[in-house]
């Protein structure tokens, strides 16, 4: 069974290229991250920004646009509904100065935006870049290399890319975002499925398990990880641990849901908790 609750942000590392793009190693002056809580980066440090203030706003939805332009109108009626347009508008150019003063410096002068008659983009060229989109690139050349069969290289990518996903979208408040949010979750969990199923296969459950984790904080209902946790500890030796992990997972979708665990997670724990003799053995499948 699979949550349909939403985690909050995680305490999951920023990758190496964090101020780079997905894969030309080159640092970038500015990082913008939605994934989890919102953070703005200079380099490697957070920059300040009071939470949920107009200037946050502005730059979570223009980076949820890329490097494509979203109008003027659509920012002023997300930020000042009810407001005379003209005041509105005068408004929203106050927020957009005040947010070039403090991020041109760091872009070596360069404008953090592209003025368009009526809209607005973040300068991408200038240096700016965005977690989502990291996120997403890297998920894609991962694609491209297991379907070439290159594996191994397939899964260096999409661990980059799950590096990314400190949390859920943080912004999500109509249906477009709401949707977005769902697609980068769903993404996020086919990846660290993957990279779970390809290093259990390869004997790593000390890695595999890191994986988990990680999957858990994003979905903690999520049933074919709890039992690949419990192989995984079965495999290492650890019965008690797999036989406890059971019981977390029954925890979790009774308090969520109400609801009891899937069959094969209970033919799993019963068949760890009468069979000791498959403690670390490899013969444990996925």
């Amino acid at each position: 069974m699979s949550s349909s609750k939403h985690s909050t942000s995680m305490n999951i590392p920023v990758p190496s290229i964090a101020t780079g793009s997905p894969d030309d190693g080159q640092q970038r002056p500015i990082t913008i991250g939605l994934l989890g809580d919102f953070r703005v980066l200079q380099g490697s440090q957070i920059m300040p920004f009071r939470a949920g203030g107009k200037s946050e706003t502005v730059l979570a939805y223009l980076a949820l646009q890329g490097a494509n332009p979203l109008s003027r109108t659509t920012l002023v009626n997300l930020l000042w509904p009810g407001m005379a347009p003209t005041l509105a508008s005068h408004s929203l150019s106050n927020v957009v100065l005040t947010l070039q003063k403090l991020l041109a410096p760091a872009l070596q002068g360069a404008p953090p935006f592209v003025h368009q008659t009526g809209f607005l983009s973040l300068n991408v060229a200038a240096g700016i870049g965005i977690d989502i989109c990291y996120f997403d690139e890297l998920g894609q050349l991962g694609d491209r290399h297991a379907e070439g069969g290159d594996i191994p290289t397939a899964m260096s990518y999409y661990t980059r890319a799950a590096l990314w996903y400190r949390g859920d979208l943080c912004i999500a408040v109509d249906p477009r975002t709401i949707m977005e949010r769902e697609r980068l979750r769903a993404r996020c969990l086919t990846l660290l499925s993957q990279l779970t199923d390809y290093h259990f296969r390869s004997g790593d459950t000390t890695t595999c398990l890191d994986h988990l984790w990680h999957l858990l904080a994003v979905d903690p209902c999520h049933e074919e990880a709890h039992r690949m946790v419990m192989r995984c500890y079965m495999r290492q030796g650890q019965r008690g641990a797999a036989l406890r992990q059971y019981h977390l997972c029954v925890d979790l979708l009774h308090t969520r849901f109400g609801a009891v665990p899937e069959t094969a997670t209970v033919a799993l724990y019963e068949q760890f908790r009468d069979e000791p003799k498959l403690l670390g053995s490899d013969m444990i499948e996925t």
